[in-house]
């Protein structure tokens, strides 16, 4: 994997982080039941956009496995600077249903559309 996938990865990667920023900053006002369903489609939607335009412009990205690796990588390195210097907040949504299981959707969808785009 080169440099030139490694920061396209990380744009793609961002370019969703900030979606789903958005999507947070507005449906917090979503009953919990809405909010959750919508996060989870907001999470694939996003995902699966930006994903599929990096995968279908460098179709010479390295494995599947290793593009979801290093778009992982990427989500928590983003998270981390955002969280440790931006947002005051409390975390409340660093738990299973908010956090864990769009990390599954976001691995998943970026393996998935690797799979098909690059195989």
């Amino acid at each position: 994997m080169n440099i030139t996938a490694i920061i396209s990865i990380f744009g793609a990667s961002l370019f969703t982080w900030i979606i789903l920023g958005i999507f947070f900053a507005i449906g917090t006002n979503l009953s919990r039941g809405v909010f959750i369903i919508s996060h989870y489609a907001t999470t694939f939607i996003a995902t699966a956009l930006f994903f599929s335009i990096l995968y279908k412009f460098l179709p010479t990205l390295s494995t599947p496995f290793w593009t979801m690796i290093a778009a992982m990588i990427s989500f928590f390195i983003i998270e981390l600077i955002v969280f440790n210097f931006f947002y005051k907040e409390e975390l409340w949504f660093l738990n299973f249903v908010d956090w864990i299981v769009p990390v599954f959707i976001v691995a998943s969808t970026i393996y998935g559309l690797g799979v098909y785009f690059l195989h």
